[in-house]
């Protein structure tokens, strides 16, 4: 399998995941040193976004995720940018509202696959403007 084809499969998972609140995947998916920058700065590790999956703090009615560019930075490590059009579940920040998002994933070849070992995301505004 081509590389872009493989990390498309895996965004494609990993934003399917995030809809469906599937920890198990996520688990799978997650390098065991994942780290993500969310829209409030403040860095989470891979243990803190799993809680927050399963308690419901984050949560989504709509996940669609485009991929527009990736880059590879040798044989083991690529870098996807792209954009997110989410609808956050009631009781989290923005619910109900659809927000555009931009991201950057950095993926690594780990094992037997590609690894999330780092996400950063920013709220561009609502998609709908």
């Amino acid at each position: 399998m081509r590389v872009d084809a493989e990390l498309a499969e895996r965004e494609r998972r990993e934003a399917s995941a995030m809809l469906a609140a599937d920890v198990e995947e996520l688990q799978r998916l997650w390098a065991d040193d994942f780290v993500v920058t969310p829209p409030d700065l403040a860095p989470r590790d891979k243990a803190t976004v799993l809680a927050g999956v399963l308690d419901g703090a984050i949560a989504y009615t709509s996940f669609e995720r485009i991929v527009d560019q990736e880059r590879a930075l040798g044989a083991d490590v690529v870098v996807t940018v792209g954009r997110e059009i989410v609808t956050p579940a009631p009781g989290g920040p923005g619910a109900g509202t659809r927000l555009l998002r931009r991201f950057t994933h950095v993926w690594q070849r780990r094992g037997d696959g590609w690894q999330l070992v780092a996400r950063h995301v920013v709220v561009t505004g609502p998609a709908d403007e």
